[in-house]
């Protein structure tokens, strides 16, 4: 079982609603979707282009999926993420962009927004005290991908090397894309989500999500606005407030 530490727009908003289409699965109710009508694009296509994005559902990440430290248990990881919201403030970001990253495309800030790093930053520092040391084969796997020194000194440190300075804040829409088609599909996915690029978005709440078993969807598990000291589970009921 793995849990992780995720910015998930509000269930309500025109976001949530457009990536839970896109990707063919709801994180919070773990509703899915036939693939979308789009010209250019058919169900075989869109299912090879979300299958690994889909597994997360539509967020983006704060702390990376991991393995429960020994001697930690579930229910305090969820009074921690309480504590957690209660402590920060959302965040605005000014524009909302559809941005290739090396491959796969998302949706990020427009420009790179020091109040964003510095949430995640702290929820990397935050929860790591939950997190249990990586085994000898998910090091292995990161290793894979080819990291420079500062991303191994991270991955030491953090379980994870893309944190901190080696962050970029996305919300993932698709895994690898070929060289031929990122042209066309940059086009569909910005009339799809045209409602929401090029506009501003509050990060605004953080959710704990969950990995019931391996290669299993992530689910949220609970919920909580920033600067609130209350936390949701996945079916909206109020927790206990401290």
């Amino acid at each position: 079982m793995r849990y992780a530490i995720y910015f998930v727009p509000d269930p309500d908003s025109e976001l949530s609603e457009l990536g839970a289409r896109w990707l063919g699965y709801d994180v919070e109710t773990g509703t899915r979707f036939a693939a979308p009508v789009v010209g250019g694009l058919d169900a075989a296509g869109w299912a090879r282009l979300v299958a690994e994005p889909a597994r997360y559902g539509l967020h983006a990440t704060m702390k990376a999926p991991f393995r429960l430290a020994e001697g930690c248990q579930e229910c305090e990881l969820v009074d921690a993420l309480r504590d957690f919201a209660r402590s920060v403030t959302p965040v605005r970001l000014p524009v909302l962009s559809l941005t290739d990253l090396k491959g796969f495309f998302a949706l990020t800030p427009a420009i790179r927004h020091a109040g964003i790093e510095d949430l995640c930053a702290r929820a990397v520092r935050d929860f790591e005290p939950f997190r249990a040391a990586l085994s000898p084969a998910e090091i292995a796997r990161r290793q894979a991908a080819g990291l420079n020194e500062r991303q191994q000194a991270l991955l030491d440190r953090w379980g994870y090397p893309y944190v901190l300075d080696q962050a970029r804040f996305h919300i993932t829409l698709t895994g690898r894309v070929r060289i031929e088609e990122a042209a066309g599909l940059e086009a569909i996915l910005t009339d799809f989500f045209k409602p929401v690029i090029g506009r501003p978005l509050t990060i605004d709440r953080v959710a704990l999500a969950v990995e019931r078993a391996p290669g299993t969807p992530f689910e949220v598990l609970a919920s909580a606005p920033l600067g609130h000291p209350l936390a949701y589970t996945r079916r909206t009921i109020q927790l206990d407030a401290v």
